[in-house]
């Protein structure tokens, strides 16, 4: 019999570019990257990356379907090296509840809309 669910929060596949500022808990910038979205949840988003996310602070943004920049922060909640050299990061979202669901939303039409291209 398969595993029960152990998620709090749904996932739903997306996949799209993004870029993210890592710093530090005062918000001082340590490094920038860019990674691609494996899935996105009410709580956070799964985030596949060349390099490793070194803090523990980061702030993902997206440009949506009018060209604009959306973002939110987050809180890495963990990290892994898969066999092929990415890296996979569990990203807990810490913006305003509006903030989370904006970009939520956002990622979700922007993927879909590409989907359909």
């Amino acid at each position: 019999m398969p595993d029960p669910e152990k998620r709090k929060e749904p996932r739903i596949p997306v996949s799209l570019p993004v870029n993210y500022i890592c710093t530090d808990e005062d918000g001082t910038e340590l490094s920038t990257g860019m990674g691609k979205t494996i899935n996105i949840s009410k709580g956070g988003v799964f985030l596949e990356s060349p390099i490793q996310i070194n803090s523990d602070f980061i702030v993902l943004m997206t440009i949506d379907l009018k060209n604009e920049l959306i973002e939110v922060s987050g809180k890495v909640a963990h990290s892994r090296v898969e066999k092929n050299g990415l890296y996979k990061t569990g990203i807990e979202f810490t913006g305003t509840p509006q903030e989370n669901v904006n970009y939520i939303k956002i990622l979700v039409e922007t993927y879909h809309a590409q989907k359909k291209k």
